[in-house]
């Protein structure tokens, strides 16, 4: 069920606000409702890789049916988030894994860098 929410704003996002409502042809309420709804999403972690994308599972029509059949993506999801809430990594935010992968990504070369040096000697 929908609650009100009383918010102060100055004049200048306030006509902001009305202008984005006008060019979407949306309500004002709507316009400040979504963008809470994204700074949510931002700050929020995830609550699993799965759950992330569900709502999109389902919505393409078409194409080769066997193709998702044998690729099975969606049971590949599935046990990604299982194993993501075994591990403990299923409250990471987006920043968080990108911070992760680029670290393992540095290590990475840095690891194949000195194995060439050492083949060359």
């Amino acid at each position: 069920m929908a609650s009100f929410l009383t918010l102060r704003l100055d004049e200048k996002i306030r006509k902001r606000i009305a202008l984005i409502a006008h060019r979407k042809k949306i309500s004002s309420s709507e316009v400040v409702r979504r963008a809470i709804k994204a700074w949510a999403d931002l700050h929020e972690p995830v609550t699993s890789p799965y759950q992330a994308i569900s709502d999109l599972i389902g919505v393409v029509r078409g194409g080769n049916r066997k193709r998702s059949a044998e690729s099975n993506v969606f049971s590949v999801l599935r046990t990604i988030g299982e194993e993501s809430q075994r591990n403990g990594t299923d409250s990471l935010s987006s920043r968080q894994i990108d911070r992760i992968i680029r670290s393992a990504r540095s290590r990475k070369k840095v690891g194949q860098k000195r194995r060439t040096k050492k083949g060359n000697f």
